[in-house]
C-alpha cells in the first residue's frame, strides 16, 4: 500500500529533524537535532503553515521559504531553482551504496477550499488537496 506524498515527505522530514541520518550526530553522539517525538510536532505544524498559504503554479517562494528555515543547520546540500521555486536537498551517506529520492510537490490548485479544518487555506481560490 503507497502512502500519501505528505506521509513521505513528513516521515523524510522527521527523519532529517531527529538526525536520524548517517553520520548527523557524529560518531556515537546520537541525534543531531531533536528527538523524534519533536520532529513530528514540528514536520506537522510545517505542512500546516504550508497548507494555510497555498501558492500555485511554479512560484512558490513563501514555501521555499519555509522548507529552507526547516532544513537549516541539517547537514544536507541545498541547491534552489534559479528560474522557478524548486529546490533539492541532497544528504550525502558515510559510504557509497543505494540512493533514495523523495520528491513532493508544493503547488496548490486553483478552487476554494470548502472544508473546516483548523489550519484550511487563508488564500481565496486556492487549496492543497488533503487526503
Amino acid at each position: 500500500m503507497a502512502l500519501p506524498t505528505r506521509h513521505l515527505v513528513a516521515a523524510a522530514l522527521a527523519a532529517l529533524l531527529a538526525g536520524c541520518v548517517p553520520g548527523s550526530g557524529g560518531p556515537g553522539k546520537g541525534p543531531a537535532v531533536s528527538p523524534l517525538a519533536t520532529s513530528e510536532i514540528e514536520v506537522t505544524a510545517l505542512r500546516r503553515a504550508i497548507h494555510q498559504e497555498p501558492e500555485l503554479g511554479l512560484e512558490n517562494t513563501a514555501t521555499r521559504a519555509k522548507l529552507l528555515a526547516q532544513l537549516d543547520g541539517l547537514p544536507l546540500e541545498l541547491t534552489a531553482h534559479r528560474k522557478s521555486s524548486g529546490l533539492v536537498a541532497r544528504l550525502r551517506g558515510a559510504k557509497p551504496g543505494r540512493r533514495i529520492l523523495l520528491r513532493a510537490d508544493t503547488d496548490a490548485l486553483p478552487m476554494p477550499e470548502d472544508n473546516a479544518l483548523a489550519f484550511r487555506s487563508q488564500r481565496a481560490g486556492a487549496m492543497h488537496v488533503t487526503q
